[in-house]
Protein backbone atom coordinates (compact mmCIF):
# COMPACT_ATOMS: atom_id res chain seq x y z
CA UNK A 1 0.00 0.00 0.00
CA UNK A 2 1.69 3.20 -1.14
CA UNK A 3 1.62 5.58 1.88
CA UNK A 4 1.40 9.52 1.72
CA UNK A 5 4.52 11.37 0.80
CA UNK A 6 6.71 13.22 3.39
CA UNK A 7 4.68 16.27 4.60
CA UNK A 8 8.11 17.90 5.49
CA UNK A 9 7.91 19.23 1.41
CA UNK A 10 5.21 21.74 2.59
CA UNK A 11 7.07 24.86 3.00
CA UNK A 12 10.85 24.15 4.48
CA UNK A 13 11.83 24.10 8.00
CA UNK A 14 12.81 27.57 8.50
CA UNK A 15 9.41 28.68 8.32
CA UNK A 16 8.54 26.27 11.01
CA UNK A 17 11.15 27.44 12.91
CA UNK A 18 9.13 30.84 12.52
CA UNK A 19 5.80 29.64 14.13
CA UNK A 20 7.44 27.83 16.90
CA UNK A 21 9.07 31.20 18.09
CA UNK A 22 5.90 32.91 17.59
CA UNK A 23 4.61 30.45 19.57
CA UNK A 24 6.90 31.14 22.49
CA UNK A 25 5.72 33.64 22.95
CA UNK A 26 2.61 32.22 24.38
CA UNK A 27 4.46 30.34 27.00
CA UNK A 28 1.42 31.50 29.78
CA UNK A 29 -1.16 30.36 27.88
CA UNK A 30 -2.52 33.45 27.04
CA UNK A 31 -4.80 34.01 24.13
CA UNK A 32 -5.69 37.68 23.03
CA UNK A 33 -8.87 38.92 23.74
CA UNK A 34 -10.96 40.95 20.56
CA UNK A 35 -12.76 44.20 21.26
CA UNK A 36 -15.02 46.27 19.29
CA UNK A 37 -11.92 49.00 18.09
CA UNK A 38 -9.69 46.42 16.55
CA UNK A 39 -8.93 46.48 12.82
CA UNK A 40 -10.99 43.74 12.03
CA UNK A 41 -7.93 41.18 10.82
CA UNK A 42 -6.49 39.15 13.96
CA UNK A 43 -2.95 36.80 13.23
CA UNK A 44 -3.44 32.82 13.98
CA UNK A 45 0.17 33.02 15.46
CA UNK A 46 -1.62 35.06 18.49
CA UNK A 47 -3.75 32.12 19.74
CA UNK A 48 -1.30 29.37 19.31
CA UNK A 49 0.19 27.94 22.27
CA UNK A 50 3.59 26.20 22.96
CA UNK A 51 1.77 23.77 25.10
CA UNK A 52 -0.19 22.17 22.21
CA UNK A 53 1.41 19.82 19.46
CA UNK A 54 -1.39 21.06 16.88
CA UNK A 55 -3.29 24.23 15.83
CA UNK A 56 -6.52 22.82 15.25
CA UNK A 57 -7.41 24.48 18.88
CA UNK A 58 -5.73 27.70 17.66
CA UNK A 59 -7.29 27.97 14.67
CA UNK A 60 -10.79 27.23 16.45
CA UNK A 61 -10.06 29.57 19.42
CA UNK A 62 -9.76 32.24 16.72
CA UNK A 63 -12.55 31.57 14.88
CA UNK A 64 -14.79 31.65 17.66
CA UNK A 65 -13.36 34.87 19.12
CA UNK A 66 -13.89 36.48 15.72
CA UNK A 67 -17.77 34.96 15.98
CA UNK A 68 -18.05 36.41 19.14
CA UNK A 69 -17.57 39.74 17.68
CA UNK A 70 -19.23 39.73 14.98
CA UNK A 71 -22.18 38.73 16.96
CA UNK A 72 -21.59 41.56 19.65
CA UNK A 73 -21.40 44.36 16.67
CA UNK A 74 -24.79 43.07 15.03
CA UNK A 75 -22.91 41.92 12.13
CA UNK A 76 -21.27 45.56 11.49
CA UNK A 77 -17.43 44.36 12.04
CA UNK A 78 -16.39 41.00 10.35
CA UNK A 79 -12.90 39.49 10.98
CA UNK A 80 -10.42 38.29 8.58
CA UNK A 81 -7.58 35.28 10.03
CA UNK A 82 -4.22 35.45 8.31
CA UNK A 83 -2.41 32.48 8.71
CA UNK A 84 1.17 32.58 8.21
CA UNK A 85 3.10 30.99 5.69
CA UNK A 86 4.60 27.57 7.50
CA UNK A 87 2.47 23.88 7.75
CA UNK A 88 0.14 23.36 10.44
CA UNK A 89 -1.08 19.64 12.17
CA UNK A 90 -5.06 19.49 12.02
CA UNK A 91 -5.81 16.69 14.45
CA UNK A 92 -9.81 17.21 14.78
CA UNK A 93 -12.51 19.20 12.94
CA UNK A 94 -12.06 23.14 13.24
CA UNK A 95 -15.53 24.73 12.62
CA UNK A 96 -15.57 27.74 10.79
CA UNK A 97 -18.52 30.51 11.50
CA UNK A 98 -19.71 32.13 7.70
CA UNK A 99 -18.92 35.47 9.85
CA UNK A 100 -15.14 34.57 9.89
CA UNK A 101 -12.50 34.45 6.48
CA UNK A 102 -9.21 32.38 6.25
CA UNK A 103 -6.66 34.29 4.55
CA UNK A 104 -3.15 33.01 3.91
CA UNK A 105 0.28 34.78 4.02
CA UNK A 106 2.33 32.68 1.71
CA UNK A 107 2.20 28.79 1.47
CA UNK A 108 -0.01 27.22 4.03
CA UNK A 109 0.10 24.08 4.62
CA UNK A 110 -2.64 22.10 6.82
CA UNK A 111 -1.28 18.79 7.55
CA UNK A 112 -4.70 16.61 8.30
CA UNK A 113 -3.54 13.34 10.61
CA UNK A 114 -7.40 12.43 11.33
CA UNK A 115 -10.06 10.09 10.05
CA UNK A 116 -12.97 12.67 9.50
CA UNK A 117 -13.19 16.66 7.91
CA UNK A 118 -10.58 19.21 8.63
CA UNK A 119 -12.42 22.05 8.07
CA UNK A 120 -16.38 22.15 8.10
CA UNK A 121 -18.14 25.81 7.41
CA UNK A 122 -21.86 26.04 8.94
CA UNK A 123 -24.21 27.99 10.70
CA UNK A 124 -24.86 27.55 13.91
CA UNK A 125 -28.19 26.64 15.47
CA UNK A 126 -28.00 30.03 17.72
CA UNK A 127 -26.62 32.52 14.79
CA UNK A 128 -29.15 35.01 14.16
CA UNK A 129 -32.02 34.88 11.68
CA UNK A 130 -32.58 38.07 9.18
CA UNK A 131 -35.53 37.69 6.86
CA UNK A 132 -37.44 41.23 6.22
CA UNK A 133 -35.95 43.13 9.40
CA UNK A 134 -34.08 46.11 8.71
CA UNK A 135 -31.13 47.14 7.78
CA UNK A 136 -31.83 45.45 4.20
CA UNK A 137 -28.53 44.14 3.45
CA UNK A 138 -28.73 41.78 6.31
CA UNK A 139 -31.87 40.31 4.25
CA UNK A 140 -29.14 38.93 1.50
CA UNK A 141 -26.95 36.92 4.02
CA UNK A 142 -24.00 39.68 3.57
CA UNK A 143 -22.16 38.20 6.44
CA UNK A 144 -21.73 35.54 4.10
CA UNK A 145 -19.80 37.35 1.22
CA UNK A 146 -16.30 37.16 0.78
CA UNK A 147 -13.50 34.87 0.53
CA UNK A 148 -13.72 31.79 3.23
CA UNK A 149 -10.73 30.66 1.78
CA UNK A 150 -8.30 33.23 0.54
CA UNK A 151 -5.09 31.71 -0.58
CA UNK A 152 -4.42 34.19 -3.58
CA UNK A 153 -1.17 34.91 -1.56
CA UNK A 154 0.10 32.07 -1.60
CA UNK A 155 -2.41 29.22 -0.86
CA UNK A 156 -3.84 26.71 1.07
CA UNK A 157 -2.72 23.49 0.79
CA UNK A 158 -4.12 19.75 2.03
CA UNK A 159 -2.72 16.90 2.32
CA UNK A 160 -3.44 13.68 5.32
CA UNK A 161 -1.02 11.24 6.63
CA UNK A 162 -3.71 8.63 5.76
CA UNK A 163 -4.12 6.63 2.86
CA UNK A 164 -7.35 7.16 0.84
CA UNK A 165 -7.21 3.53 -0.99
CA UNK A 166 -7.59 2.27 2.55
CA UNK A 167 -11.70 1.48 2.56
CA UNK A 168 -12.37 2.96 5.81
CA UNK A 169 -10.82 6.04 5.17
CA UNK A 170 -13.20 9.28 4.71
CA UNK A 171 -10.96 12.16 4.96
CA UNK A 172 -12.76 15.60 3.52
CA UNK A 173 -10.18 18.76 3.25
CA UNK A 174 -12.96 21.06 3.59
CA UNK A 175 -16.97 20.88 4.24
CA UNK A 176 -19.94 23.55 3.63
CA UNK A 177 -23.27 23.55 4.70
CA UNK A 178 -25.24 22.37 7.84
CA UNK A 179 -25.47 18.75 8.22
CA UNK A 180 -28.86 18.91 9.67
CA UNK A 181 -31.64 18.91 7.97
CA UNK A 182 -33.98 20.96 9.86
CA UNK A 183 -31.49 24.18 10.05
CA UNK A 184 -33.46 27.48 9.51
CA UNK A 185 -33.02 28.93 5.93
CA UNK A 186 -32.90 31.98 7.21
CA UNK A 187 -29.04 30.93 8.37
CA UNK A 188 -27.62 29.50 4.71
CA UNK A 189 -24.04 29.36 3.26
CA UNK A 190 -24.55 31.03 0.40
CA UNK A 191 -22.89 33.76 -1.73
CA UNK A 192 -19.18 32.60 -0.56
CA UNK A 193 -15.70 31.99 -2.29
CA UNK A 194 -13.29 29.64 -2.00
CA UNK A 195 -9.65 30.91 -3.98
CA UNK A 196 -6.37 28.93 -4.39
CA UNK A 197 -7.15 26.10 -2.08
CA UNK A 198 -5.25 22.47 -3.12
CA UNK A 199 -6.07 19.37 -1.81
CA UNK A 200 -4.20 16.21 -2.53
CA UNK A 201 -4.84 12.59 -1.73
CA UNK A 202 -8.14 12.77 0.99
CA UNK A 203 -11.26 10.78 0.11
CA UNK A 204 -12.99 13.92 -0.35
CA UNK A 205 -11.67 17.32 -1.58
CA UNK A 206 -14.85 19.40 -0.95
CA UNK A 207 -18.07 18.16 0.57
CA UNK A 208 -21.14 20.36 -0.16
CA UNK A 209 -24.17 19.63 2.42
CA UNK A 210 -27.43 20.46 0.20
CA UNK A 211 -28.87 21.97 3.44
CA UNK A 212 -29.69 26.11 2.78
CA UNK A 213 -26.19 26.22 0.65
CA UNK A 214 -26.39 27.96 -2.88
CA UNK A 215 -24.33 30.58 -4.87
CA UNK A 216 -20.95 29.45 -4.10
CA UNK A 217 -17.95 29.55 -6.51
CA UNK A 218 -14.53 27.91 -6.31
CA UNK A 219 -11.38 29.98 -8.55
CA UNK A 220 -8.22 28.77 -8.86
CA UNK A 221 -8.02 25.72 -6.97
CA UNK A 222 -6.29 22.77 -7.58
CA UNK A 223 -7.87 18.93 -6.22
CA UNK A 224 -5.60 15.64 -7.40
CA UNK A 225 -4.86 12.48 -6.16
CA UNK A 226 -8.48 12.66 -4.20
CA UNK A 227 -11.16 9.78 -4.27
CA UNK A 228 -13.93 12.10 -5.21
CA UNK A 229 -12.48 15.99 -6.11
CA UNK A 230 -16.03 17.22 -5.67
CA UNK A 231 -19.04 15.87 -3.85
CA UNK A 232 -23.06 16.86 -3.49
CA UNK A 233 -24.94 14.96 -0.19
CA UNK A 234 -27.55 16.00 1.45
CA UNK A 235 -28.05 14.43 5.10
CA UNK A 236 -31.29 12.95 3.74
CA UNK A 237 -30.83 12.64 0.37
CA UNK A 238 -33.07 15.56 -0.97
CA UNK A 239 -32.22 18.96 -1.77
CA UNK A 240 -33.32 21.33 0.91
CA UNK A 241 -33.23 24.94 -0.54
CA UNK A 242 -29.54 24.27 -1.74
CA UNK A 243 -27.82 23.77 -5.58
CA UNK A 244 -28.15 27.00 -7.02
CA UNK A 245 -25.34 28.22 -9.20
CA UNK A 246 -22.35 26.31 -7.99
CA UNK A 247 -19.43 27.79 -10.15
CA UNK A 248 -15.81 26.25 -10.75
CA UNK A 249 -13.45 28.79 -12.46
CA UNK A 250 -10.04 27.87 -13.47
CA UNK A 251 -9.83 25.48 -11.62
CA UNK A 252 -7.61 21.86 -12.13
CA UNK A 253 -8.87 18.58 -11.67
CA UNK A 254 -6.83 15.22 -11.76
CA UNK A 255 -6.54 12.04 -11.64
CA UNK A 256 -9.53 11.29 -9.31
CA UNK A 257 -9.60 7.85 -8.43
CA UNK A 258 -13.34 7.56 -8.38
CA UNK A 259 -15.74 9.92 -9.96
CA UNK A 260 -14.14 13.45 -10.00
CA UNK A 261 -17.64 15.20 -9.47
CA UNK A 262 -20.32 12.65 -7.80
CA UNK A 263 -23.78 14.38 -7.55
CA UNK A 264 -25.76 12.40 -4.81
CA UNK A 265 -28.78 15.06 -4.58
CA UNK A 266 -31.57 16.58 -6.84
CA UNK A 267 -31.87 19.53 -8.62
CA UNK A 268 -27.82 21.31 -8.67
CA UNK A 269 -27.03 23.62 -10.94
CA UNK A 270 -22.90 23.41 -11.34
CA UNK A 271 -20.91 25.37 -14.07
CA UNK A 272 -17.33 24.79 -15.05
CA UNK A 273 -15.41 27.73 -16.64
CA UNK A 274 -11.94 26.89 -17.86
CA UNK A 275 -11.74 24.30 -15.85
CA UNK A 276 -8.88 21.38 -16.94
CA UNK A 277 -9.99 17.74 -16.32
CA UNK A 278 -6.94 15.75 -16.52
CA UNK A 279 -6.41 11.81 -15.87
CA UNK A 280 -9.67 11.35 -13.96
CA UNK A 281 -11.53 8.02 -13.66
CA UNK A 282 -14.77 6.65 -15.94
CA UNK A 283 -16.87 8.51 -15.16
CA UNK A 284 -15.52 12.21 -14.78
CA UNK A 285 -19.83 13.21 -13.55
CA UNK A 286 -22.08 10.71 -11.99
CA UNK A 287 -25.48 12.16 -10.76
CA UNK A 288 -27.92 9.39 -9.01
CA UNK A 289 -30.69 12.00 -9.22
CA UNK A 290 -33.10 13.57 -10.98
CA UNK A 291 -33.00 17.91 -11.41
CA UNK A 292 -28.97 18.09 -12.29
CA UNK A 293 -27.98 20.55 -14.62
CA UNK A 294 -23.89 20.43 -15.88
CA UNK A 295 -22.03 23.36 -17.76
CA UNK A 296 -18.35 22.74 -19.15
CA UNK A 297 -17.80 26.60 -20.86
CA UNK A 298 -13.76 26.59 -22.65
CA UNK A 299 -13.05 23.61 -20.54
CA UNK A 300 -10.32 20.91 -20.86
CA UNK A 301 -10.67 17.25 -20.94
CA UNK A 302 -7.37 15.04 -20.76
CA UNK A 303 -7.62 11.32 -20.93
CA UNK A 304 -10.42 9.27 -19.23
CA UNK A 305 -9.53 6.18 -17.35
CA UNK A 306 -7.38 3.66 -18.05
CA UNK A 307 -8.18 4.13 -22.22
CA UNK A 308 -9.00 0.74 -22.40
CA UNK A 309 -12.80 0.32 -20.68
CA UNK A 310 -15.00 2.82 -20.69
CA UNK A 311 -14.49 6.90 -21.00
CA UNK A 312 -17.40 8.62 -19.94
CA UNK A 313 -17.83 12.08 -19.50
CA UNK A 314 -21.16 12.01 -17.86
CA UNK A 315 -23.40 9.16 -16.16
CA UNK A 316 -26.46 9.77 -15.64
CA UNK A 317 -28.33 7.40 -13.35
CA UNK A 318 -31.80 6.84 -11.39
CA UNK A 319 -31.44 5.46 -8.30
CA UNK A 320 -35.41 5.77 -7.03
CA UNK A 321 -37.74 3.40 -7.81
CA UNK A 322 -40.69 4.22 -10.36
CA UNK A 323 -38.77 7.51 -11.11
CA UNK A 324 -39.69 8.26 -15.10
CA UNK A 325 -40.37 11.67 -15.39
CA UNK A 326 -36.84 13.39 -13.90
CA UNK A 327 -34.33 15.21 -16.16
CA UNK A 328 -30.67 15.52 -16.30
CA UNK A 329 -28.93 18.39 -18.62
CA UNK A 330 -26.07 18.31 -19.42
CA UNK A 331 -23.75 21.23 -22.04
CA UNK A 332 -20.83 21.28 -23.19
CA UNK A 333 -19.11 24.65 -25.16
CA UNK A 334 -15.57 24.97 -26.31
CA UNK A 335 -14.30 22.20 -24.69
CA UNK A 336 -11.31 19.73 -26.69
CA UNK A 337 -11.24 16.32 -24.99
CA UNK A 338 -8.09 14.13 -25.55
CA UNK A 339 -8.95 10.52 -25.84
CA UNK A 340 -7.09 6.99 -26.28
CA UNK A 341 -10.08 5.66 -28.90
CA UNK A 342 -13.27 6.68 -29.94
CA UNK A 343 -15.96 5.62 -27.67
CA UNK A 344 -19.28 6.91 -25.94
CA UNK A 345 -19.45 9.83 -23.79
CA UNK A 346 -22.43 9.43 -22.01
CA UNK A 347 -24.29 6.76 -20.41
CA UNK A 348 -28.21 6.90 -19.03
CA UNK A 349 -28.78 4.22 -16.30
CA UNK A 350 -32.15 2.75 -15.10
CA UNK A 351 -33.56 1.95 -11.89
CA UNK A 352 -34.35 -0.97 -10.49
CA UNK A 353 -38.16 -1.12 -11.96
CA UNK A 354 -36.93 0.61 -15.65
CA UNK A 355 -37.69 3.90 -15.29
CA UNK A 356 -35.27 6.43 -16.32
CA UNK A 357 -34.38 10.35 -16.22
CA UNK A 358 -34.16 11.66 -18.96
CA UNK A 359 -30.95 12.78 -20.34
CA UNK A 360 -30.54 15.97 -21.99
CA UNK A 361 -27.42 17.12 -24.31
CA UNK A 362 -26.82 20.36 -25.22
CA UNK A 363 -22.82 20.22 -27.23
CA UNK A 364 -21.77 23.24 -29.31
CA UNK A 365 -18.18 22.99 -29.42
CA UNK A 366 -16.51 19.63 -28.70
CA UNK A 367 -13.56 18.96 -29.83
CA UNK A 368 -12.70 15.24 -30.30
CA UNK A 369 -9.04 14.55 -30.30
CA UNK A 370 -8.22 10.65 -30.55
CA UNK A 371 -4.87 8.57 -29.40
CA UNK A 372 -5.90 5.79 -31.76
CA UNK A 373 -8.62 5.00 -34.44
CA UNK A 374 -6.70 1.84 -35.81
CA UNK A 375 -9.01 -0.74 -32.77
CA UNK A 376 -12.15 0.53 -33.50
CA UNK A 377 -14.45 -0.81 -36.61
CA UNK A 378 -15.61 2.17 -38.34
CA UNK A 379 -19.32 0.33 -39.10
CA UNK A 380 -19.55 -0.72 -35.82
CA UNK A 381 -22.81 1.50 -34.84
CA UNK A 382 -21.94 1.37 -31.12
CA UNK A 383 -18.97 3.16 -31.13
CA UNK A 384 -20.18 6.16 -33.31
CA UNK A 385 -23.17 6.94 -31.03
CA UNK A 386 -22.47 9.63 -28.29
CA UNK A 387 -24.95 7.44 -25.57
CA UNK A 388 -25.30 3.93 -25.02
CA UNK A 389 -29.21 4.20 -24.27
CA UNK A 390 -32.46 5.21 -24.74
CA UNK A 391 -34.37 8.55 -23.07
CA UNK A 392 -31.45 10.81 -24.38
CA UNK A 393 -31.92 14.11 -26.35
CA UNK A 394 -29.70 15.68 -28.21
CA UNK A 395 -29.87 19.33 -29.30
CA UNK A 396 -27.27 21.79 -30.76
CA UNK A 397 -24.91 19.45 -31.94
CA UNK A 398 -21.36 20.66 -32.86
CA UNK A 399 -18.49 18.10 -32.76
CA UNK A 400 -15.09 18.68 -34.26
CA UNK A 401 -13.38 15.12 -34.92
CA UNK A 402 -9.71 15.84 -34.99
CA UNK A 403 -8.73 12.58 -36.66
CA UNK A 404 -10.01 10.68 -39.42
CA UNK A 405 -13.00 8.54 -37.70
CA UNK A 406 -13.50 6.44 -40.85
CA UNK A 407 -16.96 6.08 -41.10
CA UNK A 408 -19.50 7.42 -43.69
CA UNK A 409 -22.12 7.33 -40.74
CA UNK A 410 -22.92 11.61 -40.46
CA UNK A 411 -22.44 13.24 -37.61
CA UNK A 412 -26.47 13.81 -37.72
CA UNK A 413 -27.58 10.53 -37.50
CA UNK A 414 -27.62 11.35 -33.51
CA UNK A 415 -30.74 14.00 -34.65
CA UNK A 416 -32.69 10.87 -36.34
CA UNK A 417 -36.22 10.39 -34.97
CA UNK A 418 -36.34 13.73 -33.24
CA UNK A 419 -33.40 13.00 -31.02
CA UNK A 420 -34.54 10.17 -29.39
CA UNK A 421 -32.01 6.82 -29.38
CA UNK A 422 -33.80 3.55 -29.29
CA UNK A 423 -31.92 0.55 -26.95
CA UNK A 424 -33.33 -1.65 -29.80
CA UNK A 425 -31.10 0.17 -32.40
CA UNK A 426 -27.88 1.42 -30.03
CA UNK A 427 -27.62 -2.37 -28.86
CA UNK A 428 -27.63 -3.78 -32.55
CA UNK A 429 -23.79 -4.56 -33.69
CA UNK A 430 -24.50 -3.37 -37.15
CA UNK A 431 -21.35 -5.07 -39.11
CA UNK A 432 -21.92 -4.18 -42.26
CA UNK A 433 -21.29 -6.45 -45.16
CA UNK A 434 -21.67 -4.94 -48.42
CA UNK A 435 -23.71 -2.02 -47.91
CA UNK A 436 -24.10 1.02 -45.71
CA UNK A 437 -26.91 1.72 -43.52
CA UNK A 438 -27.36 5.51 -44.26
CA UNK A 439 -26.33 5.97 -47.91
CA UNK A 440 -27.33 4.13 -50.72
CA UNK A 441 -25.99 3.85 -54.68
CA UNK A 442 -29.24 4.78 -56.73
CA UNK A 443 -27.49 5.34 -60.26
CA UNK A 444 -23.62 4.49 -61.13
CA UNK A 445 -21.72 4.44 -64.37
CA UNK A 446 -18.53 2.33 -64.38
CA UNK A 447 -18.77 1.32 -61.63
CA UNK A 448 -19.38 -1.63 -59.50
CA UNK A 449 -21.10 -1.95 -55.92
CA UNK A 450 -19.00 -1.00 -53.38
CA UNK A 451 -17.29 -3.63 -51.18
CA UNK A 452 -15.96 -2.53 -47.48
CA UNK A 453 -12.05 -2.57 -47.50
CA UNK A 454 -8.88 -1.19 -45.82
CA UNK A 455 -6.88 1.16 -48.29
CA UNK A 456 -3.45 2.50 -47.28
CA UNK A 457 -1.27 1.86 -44.56
CA UNK A 458 -3.05 2.24 -41.04
CA UNK A 459 -5.97 3.03 -42.88
CA UNK A 460 -9.80 2.00 -41.55
CA UNK A 461 -12.39 -0.12 -43.61
CA UNK A 462 -14.27 2.02 -46.00
CA UNK A 463 -16.61 1.88 -49.34
CA UNK A 464 -14.45 0.63 -51.99
CA UNK A 465 -15.76 0.50 -55.43
CA UNK A 466 -14.31 -0.90 -58.53
CA UNK A 467 -14.31 2.09 -61.73
CA UNK A 468 -14.90 -0.02 -65.16
CA UNK A 469 -14.75 2.73 -68.00
CA UNK A 470 -13.82 6.35 -67.96
CA UNK A 471 -17.31 7.42 -67.94
CA UNK A 472 -17.60 7.22 -64.01
CA UNK A 473 -20.82 8.84 -62.37
CA UNK A 474 -21.83 7.56 -59.23
CA UNK A 475 -25.17 8.94 -57.15
CA UNK A 476 -25.18 8.63 -53.39
CA UNK A 477 -28.95 9.33 -51.52
CA UNK A 478 -29.27 9.25 -47.80
CA UNK A 479 -31.83 6.69 -46.58
CA UNK A 480 -33.22 9.34 -44.11
CA UNK A 481 -34.75 12.80 -44.04
CA UNK A 482 -32.98 15.58 -41.66
CA UNK A 483 -35.02 18.06 -40.02
CA UNK A 484 -33.73 21.36 -40.55
CA UNK A 485 -35.19 25.10 -40.15
CA UNK A 486 -35.04 28.28 -42.34
CA UNK A 487 -32.06 30.16 -42.50
CA UNK A 488 -29.79 27.25 -40.94
CA UNK A 489 -26.58 26.46 -43.11
CA UNK A 490 -25.86 23.00 -44.51
CA UNK A 491 -22.39 22.06 -44.78
CA UNK A 492 -20.98 19.06 -46.89
CA UNK A 493 -17.84 17.38 -46.43
CA UNK A 494 -16.18 13.74 -47.49
CA UNK A 495 -13.45 12.01 -47.40
CA UNK A 496 -12.42 11.24 -50.93
CA UNK A 497 -9.44 8.40 -51.45
CA UNK A 498 -8.49 7.09 -55.84
CA UNK A 499 -4.92 5.40 -56.93
CA UNK A 500 -4.79 7.58 -59.54
CA UNK A 501 -5.51 10.54 -61.50
CA UNK A 502 -4.15 10.03 -65.43
CA UNK A 503 -6.28 11.89 -67.99
CA UNK A 504 -8.82 13.99 -66.32
CA UNK A 505 -8.27 17.18 -64.67
CA UNK A 506 -10.65 17.66 -61.88
CA UNK A 507 -13.31 15.89 -60.15
CA UNK A 508 -16.27 16.97 -60.26
CA UNK A 509 -18.69 16.82 -56.82
CA UNK A 510 -22.23 17.77 -56.50
CA UNK A 511 -24.38 18.61 -54.10
CA UNK A 512 -28.16 18.14 -54.35
CA UNK A 513 -31.00 18.31 -51.46
CA UNK A 514 -34.14 17.55 -51.83
CA UNK A 515 -37.55 18.21 -49.88
CA UNK A 516 -40.02 16.48 -48.11
CA UNK A 517 -41.64 16.51 -51.29
CA UNK A 518 -38.95 15.35 -53.18
CA UNK A 519 -38.51 18.56 -55.05
CA UNK A 520 -34.83 19.74 -55.96
CA UNK A 521 -34.00 22.92 -53.63
CA UNK A 522 -30.46 23.42 -53.52
CA UNK A 523 -27.86 22.26 -55.98
CA UNK A 524 -23.94 22.77 -55.26
CA UNK A 525 -21.01 21.98 -57.28
CA UNK A 526 -17.40 21.55 -55.66
CA UNK A 527 -14.75 21.73 -58.76
CA UNK A 528 -11.46 19.79 -57.56
CA UNK A 529 -8.69 20.86 -59.58
CA UNK A 530 -5.84 18.29 -59.69
CA UNK A 531 -2.22 19.25 -60.75
CA UNK A 532 -0.61 18.56 -64.02
CA UNK A 533 2.79 17.65 -62.32
CA UNK A 534 1.60 15.24 -59.76
CA UNK A 535 -0.90 12.81 -61.93
CA UNK A 536 -0.16 9.83 -60.06
CA UNK A 537 -1.25 9.80 -56.51
CA UNK A 538 1.10 7.72 -53.50
CA UNK A 539 -0.90 4.57 -52.98
CA UNK A 540 1.80 2.81 -50.67
CA UNK A 541 0.58 4.92 -47.32
CA UNK A 542 -2.46 7.14 -46.72
CA UNK A 543 -1.11 10.40 -48.95
CA UNK A 544 -3.55 9.66 -51.06
CA UNK A 545 -6.48 10.39 -49.18
CA UNK A 546 -8.50 13.79 -50.30
CA UNK A 547 -10.19 15.53 -47.70
CA UNK A 548 -13.00 17.99 -49.53
CA UNK A 549 -15.61 20.41 -48.35
CA UNK A 550 -18.24 20.61 -50.89
CA UNK A 551 -19.44 23.45 -49.59
CA UNK A 552 -22.57 25.51 -47.79
CA UNK A 553 -25.99 26.55 -48.20
CA UNK A 554 -28.86 28.21 -46.09
CA UNK A 555 -32.19 26.28 -46.06
CA UNK A 556 -34.86 28.15 -47.87
CA UNK A 557 -38.30 29.34 -46.05
CA UNK A 558 -40.87 26.76 -45.46
CA UNK A 559 -38.23 23.71 -46.21
CA UNK A 560 -38.93 21.36 -42.82
CA UNK A 561 -36.76 18.52 -44.27
CA UNK A 562 -34.43 17.59 -46.67
CA UNK A 563 -32.30 14.75 -47.83
CA UNK A 564 -29.12 15.45 -49.77
CA UNK A 565 -27.38 13.47 -52.64
CA UNK A 566 -24.05 12.96 -53.05
CA UNK A 567 -22.63 12.85 -56.83
CA UNK A 568 -19.14 12.28 -58.10
CA UNK A 569 -18.08 12.66 -61.48
CA UNK A 570 -15.06 12.22 -63.73
CA UNK A 571 -13.32 9.65 -61.49
CA UNK A 572 -10.37 7.53 -63.04
CA UNK A 573 -8.02 4.71 -61.68
CA UNK A 574 -8.55 1.50 -60.88
CA UNK A 575 -10.80 2.39 -57.78
CA UNK A 576 -11.95 4.76 -55.52
CA UNK A 577 -13.06 5.21 -51.91
CA UNK A 578 -15.47 7.03 -50.60
CA UNK A 579 -15.32 7.63 -46.66
CA UNK A 580 -16.63 9.80 -43.38
CA UNK A 581 -19.52 12.10 -45.31
CA UNK A 582 -20.33 14.38 -42.51
CA UNK A 583 -23.95 16.77 -43.35
CA UNK A 584 -23.52 19.62 -40.44
CA UNK A 585 -26.25 22.13 -39.46
CA UNK A 586 -25.58 25.85 -37.56
CA UNK A 587 -26.97 28.81 -37.71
Amino acid sequence: MNKRRDEKSIGNENIENKILVEQSKNQRGEVPVLNIKTDGVVNLVDYILATETSHDQALQRANDACRKIALDSGLTRLYTITIPSGKYIINQEVKISPYVKLKSEGYVGFSVTFNGTAFYISPDVNDPKYENTSPDHLNKNSWNRGVFFDGSIGGFIFTTTLDNELPITKTIAIEIGSRDPSSDRRTPVSRYVLDNVNVYGFETAFKFNAVNNYIGTLKHCHLELNNHAIYFKSPNDTQINSGENMVFDNCIIAISKKEAVLIDVPGHDITFHNTSFDFNSSPIFRSIRSGTCIRLNNCYIEKIGDGLGEQLIYSSESMLVGETNGRNSFYIKNTPIAMQRPTKLFKNLPNSSGGYINLHLDIDGLELRYGDTNIVSPYDIENRFLVNSPKVFLYQKKIINMTITRSMLSKEVNLLSNGNFERSILDKDLLIPTADPYWVVTYSSGISNPLIKQEGVGASKCLKYTTTNTANTIKLEHKFMYNVEASETLLMSNLFKTNKVSTRTEIIYRLECYDISNTLIQTLNYYDKLSQSTPVLDVEDTNFRLTRSVGSFYIPFGVIKIKPVLIVNNVDGSYFCIDDIHIEKSK
